[in-house]
């Protein structure tokens, strides 16, 4: 399928000096953010994550209703959990993590993003409950799919969601995923190993007319 509709631009991002030296190098490399074609009004944005306050999600994501539907986020999610998420982010590297908090006005209101490796690319994401079944995870995840796309080549992507879970189910579809198989996955805020779908995306790469 084509790329999803999105865009690039360049931000200036001024890193502040809270927290340990090892969190700043986190932040200062990150100069491009995706950004939502989203005609709703306050809109959605997208930020990057190392330079989101924890104070601004931690609350939303220490809540075992949204921690149960994610493979990686513990019950309690704690501030210490939000500074470890943080160390292992280096935004706008192809191998690396990326996150991006998504943004209402001026209320996070969930987290959006990837991890990537050679051949391997996998898309995640949380809403607050709050905020849910307002299309807030679908937009913000055609975005950052456009941008690992068209910044760093991302063309095959993988994805899942808890059978339980079938909401998440139809955000996937809708972005243009279909269904690679079942299986039984982790989830740490169940500490279980729980029912999952796993799915694909297929994103081709533009055609630049040059001739091979």
């Amino acid at each position: 399928m084509s790329p999803p509709h999105a865009h690039l631009t360049e931000v200036a991002i001024t890193p502040s000096r809270q927290g340990p030296p090892w969190l700043w190098a986190a932040k200062t490399p990150h100069k491009i953010v995706p950004v939502l074609d989203d005609r709703r009004r306050p809109p959605l944005t997208l930020r990057p994550f190392a330079d989101t306050p924890s104070r601004d999600f931690v609350p939303l994501a220490n809540n075992p209703a949204v921690a149960r539907m994610t493979a990686r986020m513990p019950v309690p999610y704690l501030y210490r959990d939000a500074m470890q998420f943080k160390a292992c982010l280096h935004p706008g590297i192809r191998r690396s993590e990326n996150a991006f908090a998504l943004w209402w006005d001026k209320t996070c209101v969930g987290c959006v993003g990837f991890s990537a490796a050679e051949g391997h690319t996998e898309l995640g994401y949380w809403i607050g409950e709050p905020y849910w079944g307002r299309g807030f995870a679908t937009a913000g995840a055609r975005a950052v799919i456009a941008y690992g796309h068209q910044r760093l080549g991302l063309t095959r992507w993988e994805a899942g969601y808890f059978l339980d879970n079938p909401a998440s189910g139809r955000v996937l579809t809708k972005i243009g995923f279909r269904p690679s198989e079942e299986n039984r996955r982790f989830s740490a805020g169940r500490c279980a190993i729980t029912p999952h779908r796993s799915m694909i995306l297929e994103v081709k790469r533009p055609h630049t007319g040059a001739r091979p």
